[in-house]
């Protein structure tokens, strides 16, 4: 192994060049070199010796993947042989801030040749026009004094920012012209109307948060975290912006403005009317939608199917039985989520649905439980019972309740067995059976499992080996300990990385073979990470060769 010493100054010097080729253009020179702009953007070079370093470190390359890499450096290689080639030894001279007599009457000469016009100079040159005539020359020894130190040297994004600044103080002073003196109004904040108007919205949807941040488009999360203390409250935050999350003030202008239009344009078309006590969904609705809950016996898969809603509503709010389903259902406690189209389609089939079982449905008098069942029911499911020969494969065959749930509580008798049928004991719940047949298979497949098994004798585990240990830290001191070139290189988690900073080589060695910047995962996730890890490393130490290692003279 070679102790790093950094690229070669001839290197060096030769990306310099390319730098100074496009005059630090960020744009060009990341298409010259085929690194990504944001990079350049997140690490500025300083200059053209910064960024050459900063280049040929890796440290514009973290995000590229290995092939973009080699295509980098291929292409920086040849470049690199190029302008080494075009390069010539020269004698640097110390710069004394004043320049030689010889170059001023030279440039001077050439000034007097074109008449001091500076559109010829402006043309020759290729420096705009305008960089001259913002300090113009006295004559032509101050043209050439200017010219050597720098005065006319052109920053295209400089120069392209001072026109505009130009070009916008003509235009303000055009604008400014035509302007006619107004009285200004003082801002009272929003109407009564408008705030009476979001309040109402407000009461009719009950003050469900997650249905109001739906309907106005905000963010859920600010709304729970700055809760309305009243109707009237929610109105004034509302207008005020205050659950848009975090956006410009020019942003939050815009909605507020476009918010208060919506308004005023919905009151508009608001008819007064007398205002009735909601007393929610009708009766008869609810027992029409708690019918379509028992015909699929609570099964949230067969249940979002039929009525059209997301399995993760059912499953973030579950229901108690069938009138709870009923009521939040049809109260839109399920329908948050769902875009304008697929509510008026799920609005229409349930039209459609409860009609259809309103039609079936017939007028019964309710009688008060007592919690025993009527005798004359017990004794003709009894008599039923005695007619199967009290044959539990039979009477499930019948019943279309699977024969597991007969067998985990069996009936004594005919008697017994019309008792616990009509007090709900043998009531089948299609998801607790599927999970009771499950643990039941479960049980079976580890007592085979275990049959099988042989003893052995456990090893205590070492932690990772000191190859393993050794190889990573040595990819640490190779990469100068820089942690974004590390994170990409391992493919960790770099927040993880610069939260818990490693002391040193075999400290990281240790936090990384151990996972802790691979962030919140499972535990099963973790160790399959690890055991991916520590194969590459041993594959990675076989390929290497023993070298001698030689201290680096620098570059």
């Amino acid at each position: 192994t070679k102790e790093a010493g950094g690229p070669k100054e001839a290197d060096v010097q030769a990306v310099g060049k390319i730098y100074a080729r496009y005059r630090g253009n960020f744009q060009s020179l990341a298409q010259a070199v085929g690194i990504p702009m944001q990079a350049l953007e997140r690490h500025p070079p300083v200059d053209a010796r910064d960024f050459a370093l900063k280049l040929l470190m890796g440290q514009y390359t973290v995000d590229l993947g290995q092939s973009a890499k080699a295509v980098l450096r291929s292409k920086l290689k040849d470049e690199i042989a190029d302008l080494q080639g075009k390069l010539k030894r020269t004698t640097t001279k110390e710069a004394t801030g004043e320049a030689e007599r010889e170059d001023i009457d030279k440039l001077a000469a050439w000034y007097n040749s074109n008449g001091g016009d500076l559109t010829a100079i402006a043309q020759s040159t290729k420096i705009p026009k305008v960089v001259f005539e913002r300090n113009p020359p006295a004559d032509a020894v101050d043209f050439a004094r200017k010219m050597l130190s720098g005065v006319y040297a052109c920053d295209g994004e400089e120069l392209a920012k001072s026109e505009l600044r130009a070009e916008l103080a003509d235009g303000l002073r055009k604008q400014m012209s035509m302007l006619k003196r107004t009285n200004t109004k003082e801002a009272m904040g929003p109407s009564n109307e408008d705030l009476e108007y979001i309040a109402t919205v407000y009461d009719h949807k009950g003050g469900n948060l997650e249905i109001l941040a739906s309907l106005f488009q905000q963010n859920l999360e600010l709304m729970e975290r700055n809760v309305p203390a009243d109707r009237m409250d929610f109105a004034m935050k509302l207008l005020a912006g205050r659950f848009i999350g975090d956006v410009s003030d020019m942003a939050r202008v815009g909605w507020r403005a476009r918010l208060a239009e919506d308004v005023a344009v919905q009151r508009c078309k608001l008819k007064r009317t007398t205002t009735k006590e909601a007393g929610g969904p009708k009766e008869a609705d609810v027992q029409a939608v708690g019918k379509i809950y028992a015909r699929y016996r609570g099964n949230f898969q067969s249940l979002a199917q039929a009525v059209g809603i997301p399995m993760q509503a059912l499953e973030r709010h579950p229901p108690v039985d069938a009138r709870d389903f009923a009521l939040k259902l049809l109260m839109g406690q399920y329908t948050v989520d769902l875009g304008q189209s697929a509510k008026a389609v799920l609005r229409s089939k349930l039209k459609d649905e409860i009609a259809d079982l309103q039609g079936k449905l017939k007028r019964t008098t309710t009688k008060e439980a007592t919690g025993e069942a009527e005798r004359e029911d017990i004794d003709k499911l009894a008599a039923w019972y005695n007619s199967n020969g009290g044959d539990l494969t039979a009477i499930a065959q019948s019943t279309k309740i699977p024969k597991v749930v007969f067998e985990r509580n069996p009936p004594a008798d005919a008697v017994d067995f019309a008792r616990k049928m009509l007090s709900g004991v043998y009531a089948c719940d299609g998801e607790e059976l599927a999970k009771s047949e499950l643990r039941a298979e479960l049980a079976d497949g580890l007592r085979k499992q275990m049959s099988m098994l042989k003893r052995t004798n456990t090893k205590e585990a070492m932690g990772p080996s000191n190859e393993d240990l050794e190889y990573i830290a040595t990819v640490y001191d190779h990469k100068g300990g820089n942690l974004e070139i590390l994170a990409s290189l391992f493919q960790q988690n770099l927040e993880l990385m610069e939260r818990n900073v490693p002391a040193d080589r075999m400290d990281f060695a240790m936090k990384l073979l151990a996972g802790r910047f691979i962030g919140d995962v499972s535990d099963m996730a973790r160790v399959g990470w690890r055991a991916r890890l520590a194969e590459d490393v041993a594959v990675q130490r076989c390929k290497l060769k023993r070298t001698t290692t030689k201290e680096a003279g620098g570059p």
